[in-house]
């Protein structure tokens, strides 16, 4: 019996088939040469700095935000460059490795401020405070468990975070009336491609495909950016809905969600009525901004477990400086007479003396050196090494002596 002959495939199936692999192939090649071009010639605007930071947040499988271990870069801000290195501890800074028979460990923790935004390592809070320990015969190992965008209550899981890993004998726990106050009210965080969001960009992180693709695609993130400025309609930035629990949490503060630009370096905790609202409606906000700040505080001084821990109050220059200060509270709508210069420091450290913590202002030193601006390296919100060493210097002062 004669076996059938087996049917040839038509042959517009094949040139359908071989066209289709074709038109994906060249495809596939225009994008990548796409985003190739972008990435190498597309200059960022200064709003999109962040995304220079692709690849420096992680978020654990508990939903903690921390650096990612290994990490190696370039951060630019304000045309300074800046060499970013994370060991494997997830800390900016060289390897430490195992903790040594007999070896000293200091953690500081805090926000920017104690990461070293815009200064070289060496020059970062931690760096400089190792120097400063070993002038007085303390030499340590001094962990930098900074964290941009941290508040008070982000620092205080970073510190239980980084304590079993890093081994700590005492800690510095690093805070400031800049940010901290939005920082700890706000509850959208989130990583994506290793950048940390919070507030609606956060909402956008978990809502937005379109958004989700922009982190990761300079060209789709160009085309992201051509929308919102000439079709804001159709952009996803104009449509998140804001978090009804986040709205709740920061209402008080002044000025309007998410920014709350009236609330810029924290002057507004200055104002002489604790008991004062700044926005019609809302109940005052300087205790709840003091009941955050105790509760962060209470939970480090459990954390260190009986290991010296030292309280740092950091200024801006806003918080010293007169002349900064005189032209930027009618900026902000603020009655001067209403306000007393120093008066959420001193609030601040009244916290820390409560819970009977040795507490530190670092603002006398700041405000005794000749030339106030350059002890900030972007005007005012982050030290430069200069600043970096009087704060330095005074928390040495008071940690040596608890060392053992």
């Amino acid at each position: 019996m004669t076996a059938e002959p087996r049917r040839a495939r038509p042959r517009w199936r094949r040139r359908l088939l071989f066209i289709a692999i074709a038109l994906l192939v060249a495809l596939t090649v225009t994008a990548a040469l796409l985003e190739l071009g972008f990435r190498l010639f597309w200059q960022l605007p200064p709003q999109y700095a962040m995304f220079d930071e692709v690849g420096l947040y992680d978020e654990t499988a508990d939903g903690h935000t921390c650096f990612r271990p290994g990490f190696r870069g370039v951060l630019e801000a304000r045309d300074t460059r800046t060499e970013l290195a994370v060991n494997a501890l997830g800390m900016r800074g060289d390897e430490v490795g195992d903790k040594r028979p007999g070896e000293l460990r200091v953690l500081v923790l805090g926000d920017s401020m104690v990461f070293g935004f815009m200064v070289d390592q060496d020059h970062s809070l931690p760096a400089l405070l190792a120097t400063e320990l070993a002038a007085r015969g303390r030499p340590a190992t001094v962990g930098n468990g900074g964290i941009p965008g941290f508040g008070t209550k982000h620092m205080v899981e970073h510190m239980a975070w980084l304590d079993p890993k890093f081994e700590p004998d005492a800690f510095v726990f690093c805070s400031s009336p800049g940010n901290d106050p939005i920082d700890d009210m706000r509850i959208d965080l989130a990583v994506c491609g290793g950048l940390r969001f919070d507030g609606p960009m956060a909402r956008l992180v978990r809502t937005s495909r379109r958004f989700r693709l922009a982190v990761h695609s300079r060209a789709w993130l160009w085309l992201e950016t051509w929308i919102f400025v000439n079709h804001p309609s159709w952009s996803p930035l104009t449509t998140v809905p804001p978090n009804s629990a986040e709205v709740a949490t920061m209402a008080g503060l002044p000025g309007k969600y998410p920014g709350h630009g009236r609330a810029f370096a924290g002057l507004f905790l200055d104002w002489i009525d604790e008991q004062h609202v700044f926005e019609p409606g809302t109940s005052p906000v300087i205790p709840r901004v003091y009941a955050n700040i105790r509760a962060s505080f209470e939970r480090a001084q459990a954390i260190a477990a009986g290991r010296p821990l030292v309280f740092a109050v950091l200024p801006t220059l806003w918080q010293f400086d007169d002349a900064a200060r005189a032209e930027r509270l009618p900026q902000l709508g603020f009655d001067p007479a209403r306000l007393e210069k120093g008066l959420a420091i001193r609030r601040w450290v009244a916290v820390g003396e409560q819970l009977s913590v040795p507490t530190i202002d670092v603002t006398p030193p700041l405000a005794a050196a000749p030339d106030h601006a350059a002890l900030f390296v972007d005007g005012g919100g982050h030290y430069s090494r200069a600043g970096g060493e009087i704060v330095a210097r005074a928390i040495a002062d008071a940690l040596a002596p608890l060392l053992r």
